[in-house]
């Protein structure tokens, strides 16, 4: 009789250590890898043509704003390939410097369109690791544009993409609404 009772109390006591274990996962004392969030990147690359993209044989403005958020960079290397169909009338196409927690530091360049069709302005970015803590590495950051004769688009994603298409997902996410 003594001996169920050990064994009774021994299956309770092992019960108890499964759900205190399985409860203490689901609040969150987990050291599981998959219930860590993971920072953002630190560095937000956007960019704008304030008064619209050129159309042909017209200039824009061409802005890039680049914030950091999460610790200070160093050395950073940024720079905006053209292509061949936009021709650079003033500012600078590369920089290099250091970046503080906070700063917001714009790019700005005039371009003028030289040929019509579907293209991709395209930033590279560069941050030496070793110099920032471990974050670093290449990046970018695209902008397309479509030109035409009498008008022009532009945006994150192509403007040529036709409109009922879905944007392509690179990461899981949450579920894109119904259109």
């Amino acid at each position: 009789m003594l001996k169920r009772a050990i064994v009774k109390i021994t299956q309770v006591i092992i019960v108890l250590i499964i759900l205190v274990g399985l409860l203490g996962g689901a609040a969150g004392c987990s050291d599981r890898k998959e219930n860590i969030t993971e920072p953002g990147s630190p560095v937000v690359i956007e960019s704008s043509f304030p008064d619209g993209a050129p159309q042909l044989d017209h200039t824009a403005e061409l802005v890039y704003t680049i914030k950091i958020f999460a610790h200070d960079i160093k050395d950073m290397d940024f720079t905006i390939n053209l292509p061949d169909a936009f021709q650079l009338i003033s500012g600078d196409i590369s920089w290099s410097g250091d970046l503080n927690e906070g700063t917001v530091k714009e790019i700005s360049v005039l371009i003028k369109a030289v040929q019509t069709g579907n293209y991709e302005i395209k930033v590279t970015t560069y941050v030496n690791p070793e110099q920032n803590g471990g974050y670093g590495g290449n990046g970018h950051h695209s902008t397309y544009v479509a030109v035409s004769d009498d008008s022009a688009e532009w945006g994150a994603f192509p403007p040529w993409r036709p409109k009922n298409s879905n944007p392509v997902r690179v990461a899981p996410s949450k579920p894109l609404p119904q259109q």
